[in-house]
């Protein structure tokens, strides 16, 4: 597109206001011997109508700079205002064009972006095997997989990447000799740390130790203090019980490792009818 250069035919660079002129070392210097004046004049209760007429004088000399001041402010003004509004009309029509260029171009990068999510989607739907309720598309998307500067060939490696990690993580929990697996593939499933995980294994093994010494030292200690210690203690254990309704998706043996759960953590469960 060929451009039309804007051109300034009036006024001129050289007709510009450089400066403007007045008296300003003048006043400066009659200011500066008022000022001093002033500022070292003590007023009496005898003299202190002279102060208010004093200080009506010098608001009315301020007032008069001030004045002035505008006045020319709005003299250099004039001319670029009306400058301005010429300009905006100017910009405004440009707008138009951009804007229906600007949806158009927008339009066609959200079909893209569309259309590489769709490559993304099918790539992890090739590749998620028997973890896709485990893993989903929302959990392993990144937003800026979308940008154009993202390759396919990076995607796929990341996707490839998150699979394996969740794969072994799993597999490494299902090696793993105690009766917390369910509790640790959560903790790991929602973080998707394996460290987290096996400090999560590492507290309910200790947990259950430390009751286990509770309960034995319980049982032979049967004084009365052992006793009233053993019930204050079972009342500050209690805690309120929740109704959570709730709906899940899992194959057959995952169904029957979550009743088992429930079961041996005594949890009560029924059908929602």
């Amino acid at each position: 597109m060929e451009l039309m250069e804007l051109k300034i035919i009036s006024p001129k660079e050289d007709q510009f206001v450089k400066s403007i002129e007045f008296n300003f070392e003048e006043l400066k210097k009659w200011l500066a011997a008022k000022v001093q004046h002033y500022n070292t004049l003590i007023y009496t209760e005898e003299t202190i109508k002279v102060a208010r007429q004093d200080r009506a004088a010098l608001n009315k000399f301020k007032e008069a700079l001030e004045d002035k001041r505008k006045e020319i402010k709005k003299m250099c003004l004039q001319p670029y205002e009306a400058f301005e509004k010429k300009m905006k009309q100017l910009t405004a029509l440009v707008d138009k064009p951009i804007q229906a260029i600007d949806g158009q171009i927008k339009s066609y990068e959200n079909a893209k972006k569309a259309e590489k999510k769709s490559q993304i989607q099918a790539y992890y739907d090739e590749k998620i095997g028997d973890l896709k309720n485990l893993l989903s598309f929302d959990r392993i998307f990144e937003e800026r997989w979308l940008n154009v500067n993202v390759s396919m060939k990076e995607i796929c490696a990341a996707i490839d990447e998150s699979i394996r990690r969740v794969s072994d993580g799993l597999a490494a929990i299902d090696s793993l000799d105690t009766e917390f697996k369910l509790q640790v593939k959560d903790v790991f499933l929602r973080t998707f740390d394996l460290t987290a995980a096996l400090q999560e294994k590492a507290r309910l093994e200790q947990q259950k130790a430390m009751l286990a010494e509770y309960d034995a030292r319980s049982s032979t200690d049967t004084s009365l203090e052992a006793r009233r210690l053993l019930y204050d203690t079972a009342s500050l254990a209690r805690e309120r019980i929740y109704q959570v309704d709730f709906r899940v998706w899992a194959t057959e043996p995952q169904l029957r490792a979550l009743k088992q759960f429930l079961k041996s953590n005594g949890i009560k469960y029924g059908r929602i009818e």
